[in-house]
């Protein structure tokens, strides 16, 4: 049945039912036993998937979007963490008083969100910080409103890592989705020190729509520093760093979108990171040692994303516009 019309017709039916198991956990044991008796050798991968989901060791991921008027890309954000095949997500959104059809979209997804406010408020890391605040998961994720998750599977593959290791935090790879020039290319990041990433001067090593932490962890450091409008996940993951351990994940974790409205592009972060380097000692510090890992740093960093290809292109792109 594993073959031809009859066994793609069984295959469907599998994914239909691993979709009730994940929206209904309690349907999981007894679909896995349907599929075994009907045919012991097919779906094995969905079986595979619906074990996972029934583990009660599975720790809760909240995953947190902030939003100001974000109804171009917003619908995207959340479609890609109802498409996650991980069911023990707690998904919260906080709206700052968006005034054309964010809410119109937040409503839509409703039945798909477990918590939404929508009120005036001061700013992005206060948004994040209301959603810790309301957060009940073990892990906490952000997901900016223009963002993306990679895939379905990287939930699970992201709460897998912190129920099989004492990590306190992990970052992941990003994909980029350059909107100016209408390309995508893909960032691989390195296992890196404290140390390494205040040398670097920059956030780039650790990037925040893939960065991941124990809420624990969080309570003890404190939320983010709302003195910051634009860079303050760069001072929470320098804190987190120094403090805690942390792991490198070597696949893709969310797609991080460059556009003409986003805070990247508009060059607000730049007196902000500066401030946090003065906080941290770094500006007018020139030891040997710092140097030694700014250059190592950036070096590795840049032999893993010269991309030829994608620079060719958007040069094309910029001469032909």
């Amino acid at each position: 049945m594993g073959e031809g019309l009859l066994g793609r017709i069984f295959n469907n039916k599998c994914e239909s039912l691993v979709q009730n198991s994940i929206s209904k956990p309690i349907l999981a044991p007894i679909i896995v036993i349907l599929i075994g008796k009907a045919n012991p050798h097919a779906c094995d991968h969905v079986r595979q998937k619906m074990t996972y989901h029934t583990k009660s060791s599975c720790p809760k991921v909240t995953i947190i979007t902030s939003v100001f008027n974000g109804e171009k890309y917003l619908e995207s954000a959340i479609q890609s963490v109802i498409d996650q095949d991980y069911s023990n997500i707690e998904y919260i959104v906080v709206d700052g008083g968006s005034t054309d059809g964010t809410l119109d979209i937040i409503r839509k997804y409703e039945k798909f969100i477990s918590k939404w406010i929508s009120e005036k408020d001061d700013g992005m890391y206060y948004a994040i910080n209301r959603g810790i605040r309301l957060a009940e998961g073990d892990i906490i994720g952000n997901l900016n409103a223009d963002d993306l998750l990679y895939d379905s599977n990287v939930v699970s593959k992201i709460a897998d890592q912190f129920s099989n290791s004492k990590i306190d935090f992990l970052y992941g790879d990003l994909q980029k989705i350059d909107e100016f020039y209408g390309l995508e290319r893909n960032i691989k990041l390195s296992p890196v020190s404290y140390d390494t990433v205040l040398s670097s001067g920059h956030s780039t090593f650790v990037p925040h729509p893939a960065f991941y932490i124990r809420k624990a962890c969080i309570e003890e450091l404190g939320l983010y520093d709302e003195r910051y409008k634009y860079a303050s996940d760069f001072d929470l993951i320098l804190r987190c760093m120094k403090r805690y351990s942390g792991k490198h994940l070597g696949f893709r974790v969310a797609k991080f979108r460059v556009h003409p409205s986003s805070i990247t592009a508009s060059g607000k972060l730049e007196s902000e990171r500066i401030a946090i380097l003065e906080k941290y000692g770094v500006i007018g510090r020139s030891s040997i040692s710092d140097r030694v890992r700014f250059l190592a740093g950036w070096a590795l960093y840049l032999s893993k994303n010269i991309h030829f290809t994608y620079r060719i292109k958007k040069l094309y792109v910029h001469f032909r516009n």
